[in-house]
């Protein structure tokens, strides 16, 4: 019997449950038969044996990790674990690209992973402040003191996973303020007909101001929504560098479209998968060049709004 065989036997003799395998990818002794099939790939200075394992996990216990809309967003990676697993007769037809590749995209899972359950501590800190804040007057003693406590573990759970930057963060953040009713009022149809004229008319002063009235507001609320995305969100929507080559008349379409491209990656990290066919199809009139600047900026505009809905409705159920 090869060694895949083998551990293949040994993670699957069992019940296959997500604690079983869990506790069985943590065993030494599983653990280094996994870096001896590396090895022998010659991939073992790449992939640490521990990821390698989780192609088990994640293969039989899809169920127990994904929810109905992560299963959508993480299709590859689960795709890939299948393969691996499941399409191949001998240790020798195993695909070492296919394992490759399930490292890349098993890395994206947990930093994406790792920024949904940064996101989720920071909202559920300031939702208990904001219930603090509202109701003081109803509270009871008992009923603080459990508020704190949640509010302290949460920040306990913020060090262990972001440190103490994540946790200063948190203390300092201002809970949002956006009101998905003003800004649809604000954003109105008269609002964008006259960007729209602005651009038609070449009139590039006033087109510009209110172009970078709305880079400030997306990336006002990106921020507010996207704590572990803030080098990020800073380094794309960089206004001052972006108004720079505006002025120089430095940008080509090309760059153009560059920029909208990484400003939607970053609000399709932050909005619901149920949102993503939506924004992916206006990505693709974008690269075919089939939008002018104002519909682009339009659209930018109603994706965040559609987050700041989506908040609304988590916090209310």
């Amino acid at each position: 019997m090869n060694k895949f065989d083998q551990l293949n036997n040994l993670l699957i003799k069992p019940k296959i449950c997500f604690d079983i395998l869990s506790k069985q990818i943590l065993n030494r002794n599983i653990i280094k038969l996994a870096n001896d099939i590396l090895i022998e790939y010659e991939i073992n200075n790449t992939i640490n044996p521990r990821v390698f394992l989780s192609i088990w996990v994640i293969n039989y216990c899809t169920d127990d990790i994904f929810t109905t809309e992560k299963k959508d967003k993480y299709s590859v990676l689960i795709s890939i674990a299948n393969n691996i697993l499941n399409n191949f007769n001998n240790f020798n037809n195993l695909n070492k690209d296919d394992i490759l590749l399930f490292n890349e995209e098993f890395k994206k899972y947990k930093e994406q992973d790792k920024n949904d359950l940064m996101n989720e501590i920071l909202l559920e800190y300031h939702k208990l402040t904001i219930e603090e804040a509202h109701a003081s007057k109803e509270l009871t003693d008992d009923m603080i003191e459990i508020i704190t406590k949640c509010k302290m573990n949460l920040l306990e759970t913020a060090k262990q996973i972001g440190g103490l930057e994540f946790v200063n963060y948190i203390k300092s953040y201002k809970s949002i303020v956006f009101d998905p009713v003003k800004v649809l009022e604000q954003y109105n149809k008269a609002y964008w007909d006259l960007v729209n004229q602005y651009y038609i008319d070449q009139d590039f002063n006033n087109f510009y101001e209110q172009m970078y009235q709305i880079l400030h507001f997306i990336k006002d609320l990106l921020l507010t929504i996207g704590p572990s995305k803030i080098n990020n969100i800073n380094q794309i929507l960089d206004i001052d560098y972006i108004k720079q080559r505006v002025d120089n008349n430095a940008y080509d379409l090309n760059e153009i479209i560059l920029l909208v491209n990484n400003i939607l990656n970053i609000i399709k990290s932050l909005q619901s998968p149920m949102r993503d066919n939506d924004l992916e199809q206006i990505r693709q009139q974008i690269n075919n060049n089939e939008l002018i600047l104002p519909k682009i900026l339009e659209h930018l505009v109603i994706y965040c709004n559609n987050i700041i809905e989506d908040i609304y409705k988590l916090r209310n159920d």
